[in-house]
């Protein structure tokens, strides 16, 4: 692979509206550009949605750890900012097909609809000064996102039960 100049890459960034800013705190204007289901380097599995905002782009990543209740309650509630519910999960297994089912769904229901998104700042232990940037809300324009359909999800065995409590903050 050819050497290129880490100053040709950054202004190819910045030409693609790239910040290398962290995304600011607010309510703002997006649209969904991608989205893809991977692991972790901890092996989790990981639904992640990629904006654009009138502020510059990031990423939502919804990552799911079964041996956390809370984390579990975290993950459906943060799908549901996608029209992601419980009747569609319930249809599908907890494995990578069922993940990238669960992306598909969001990509073709909800990639390039208008939103409007709300942003917040949360601390970085490691990092204080480079905070952890979160989605908390997602507002399709037109009222809040359609639910996906559960007939659009392959059947799979009886998933067990999950909890739901509110965001702790």
């Amino acid at each position: 692979m050819a050497s290129q100049s880490f100053s040709d890459l950054i202004a190819q960034a910045e030409a693609e509206g790239t910040s290398f800013d962290t995304h600011p705190e607010g309510e703002f204007n997006g649209v969904i550009l991608n989205v893809r289901s991977d692991q972790t380097q901890n092996g989790k599995h990981r639904v992640g949605v990629q904006w654009r905002t009138d502020a510059g782009t990031l990423w939502d990543n919804i990552i799911f750890s079964p041996e956390n209740p809370k984390a579990v309650s975290m993950f459906l509630l943060n799908l549901k900012n996608y029209g992601i519910e419980k009747d569609f999960l319930a249809r599908i297994d907890t494995d990578e097909t069922g993940f990238a089912t669960i992306a598909d769904a969001i990509s073709k229901t909800k990639e390039g609809q208008p939103a409007t998104v709300t942003v917040k700042h949360r601390k970085n232990r490691q990092n204080p000064e480079n905070p952890w940037v979160d989605i908390k809300k997602v507002t399709f324009i037109g009222g809040e996102a359609p639910p996906v359909a559960a007939e659009s999800a392959p059947v799979a065995a009886p998933a067990e039960d999950a909890a739901s409590v509110d965001r702790p903050w």
